[in-house]
């Protein structure tokens, strides 16, 4: 790590915040420290992966906590977060702007409408929606505990409604596959 690559400009609170990075891809760590190669080193001791400080600019707690709720949808756990160039070029840009004697960039709120549910497509009777195997356990006529294995299939037709088919198998993934074809075909021909 060389400490003269990332330039340190003065802060008047003695603060700075800082992103450290773990790798070259890892998730970015923003925190605030008065010391930020010294907070690098002890965060080294614990994680494997090689850290790099990739910028650091004067601050204080309440732009360390404005910048954990702006990015907080990239948040991963704790100060860190997911590696996206809108973080990486906020840091950048803030450390520029405070070598510049500047203020510091606005950040962006990017604003994203709701998600709207999206209803499925119908599909047709030839794609199972449901289908699987089951077993059932009863008593037989005799008192003895019995075990009765089936496929079931279940899918949706052009009409929009559920239909569903079900037939014993011999308990083999091969007979449980040919009875569910066999289901298929004749829901298939039912359509027709």
């Amino acid at each position: 790590m060389a400490e003269e690559s990332i330039s340190q400009s003065t802060s008047p609170t003695g603060l700075y915040l800082y992103c450290i990075q773990a790798g070259t891809r890892g998730p970015v760590k923003i925190g605030i420290s008065n010391n930020p190669w010294k907070r690098l080193q002890s965060i080294q001791t614990s994680i494997p992966s090689p850290l790099k400080l990739v910028a650091q600019w004067a601050g204080n707690r309440e732009d360390e906590q404005e910048l954990h709720l702006r990015f907080k949808k990239f948040w991963v756990r704790g100060e860190w977060f997911r590696p996206e160039p809108e973080i990486l070029n906020y840091v950048l840009m803030a450390q520029w702007a405070s070598e510049q004697s500047l203020p510091l960039p606005e950040i962006p709120i990017i604003y994203q409408p709701p998600r709207q549910h999206v209803p499925r497509r119908e599909s047709p009777l030839t794609k199972k929606k449901v289908s699987g195997i089951y077993k059932k356990r009863y008593r037989g006529a005799d008192g003895q505990l019995r075990t009765y294995r089936y496929v079931r299939v279940r899918c949706v037709g052009k009409d929009g409604r559920c239909h569903s088919k079900s037939a014993p198998f011999d308990g083999t993934r091969t007979g449980a596959r040919q009875v569910r074809e066999q289901l298929r075909a004749q829901l298939q021909g039912d359509r027709e």
